[in-house]
């Protein structure tokens, strides 16, 4: 447990240090750990958070504003955002470990796992602060939180990727951003075959 809270502060104030820490000793029950409290955090985040005023301003019938009420309340969303992490994390270090170790012959799995699940979770503490600060604050609170939460977590990944791989910052950019372009990918393919056929 004190290797947990070492490295998560260690992300927080010093991200570097961090790094060496995760190539020194990869913990990877201190990822597992990480990754179950981002799964909370982001389904608490999801049931504090306003959705259906979002939803509203934007002009959304109420029956669609309806079903995201009860989807916040379902169990099921909940075990969802538990588990999104864990499948998260494991599909980008797949993706990014395979392309490395066909381009590069080099490999650094288990210290991405642990890198990517730390900035996820400080990202997560991020979002969930900006959620609790509306209520006192505006809602430029909430923004400033949440892009900041997505920018720590790009800038982190991308790190990890240049520090555990050793290349330069943009064959890092190239190799953390393929997960994401491969998925989208997927997406529009499902998009066009499914959507087409209807």
């Amino acid at each position: 447990m004190g290797y947990f809270i070492d490295l998560l502060f260690l992300f927080v104030r010093r991200p570097a240090e961090g790094m060496r820490r995760i190539r020194e000793h990869p913990s990877v029950l201190a990822a597992l750990i990480a990754l179950l409290l981002t799964g909370v955090i982001d389904a608490m985040s999801f049931r504090l958070m306003d959705i259906v005023g979002l939803l509203k301003s934007i002009g959304l019938t109420s029956q669609m504003t309806n079903a995201v009420t009860q989807a916040q309340q379902a169990p099921g969303t909940f075990w969802t955002f538990v588990t999104e992490p864990f499948v998260l994390v494991m599909l980008s270090v797949v993706v990014i470990d395979a392309v490395a170790q066909l381009v590069w012959k080099r490999t650094a799995a288990s210290r991405m796992y642990v890198a990517l699940s730390f900035s996820g979770l400080v990202g997560a503490v991020l979002r969930v602060i900006g959620i609790l600060m509306v209520g006192v604050a505006s809602g430029i609170v909430l923004d400033v939180f949440a892009y900041g939460a997505i920018l720590y977590v790009f800038v982190m990944g991308v790190l990890a990727v240049r520090f555990f791989y050793e290349k330069n910052t943009a064959k890092a950019l190239i190799l953390y951003l393929l997960p994401t372009l491969l998925g989208l990918g997927v997406l529009v393919l499902l998009t066009m075959t499914v959507g087409g056929a209807a």
